[in-house]
């Protein structure tokens, strides 16, 4: 994605999403453009997009396919954008033991004895 290349938002989308941007109909994407930043007009949430693929057209955000995927992907953005993390506490683990060993035995149980006294037995 060359940046010197990209003067307005517009064009942006054009760079992000298209497989061959300096080949591309520029009036018609850029028109294209200005209708899907009229609907969807955060451009962190168009950088945050990732189709795996690269597209012909932003045409295909036109189609039903595609305004599906749109509206899927900035309900999840805008969910995700609400999460808020908290930092909670942090434990500092040192090297040495705290508690005692637990002794476990090795014996293995046979499946019918497992089924019997699965709950009652501790291994």
């Amino acid at each position: 994605m060359g940046n010197s290349k990209i003067k307005n938002k517009y064009q942006l989308l054009v760079w992000i999403f298209l497989a061959e941007p300096t080949h591309c109909s520029w009036p018609k994407e850029i028109k294209i453009s200005k209708t899907l930043l009229s609907k969807y007009p955060d451009l962190l949430f168009w950088k945050w997009i990732n189709l795996g693929f690269k597209l012909n057209s932003l045409a295909y955000f036109l189609t039903s396919k595609g305004k599906t995927l749109l509206y899927n992907k900035n309900k999840f953005y805008k969910k995700q954008k609400d999460v808020k993390l908290s930092n909670g506490k942090q434990y500092k683990l040192s090297k040495n033991r705290v508690g005692e060993n637990k002794k476990l035995s090795n014996k293995k149980l046979k499946l019918f004895d497992f089924i019997r006294y699965g709950k009652k037995k501790e291994n």
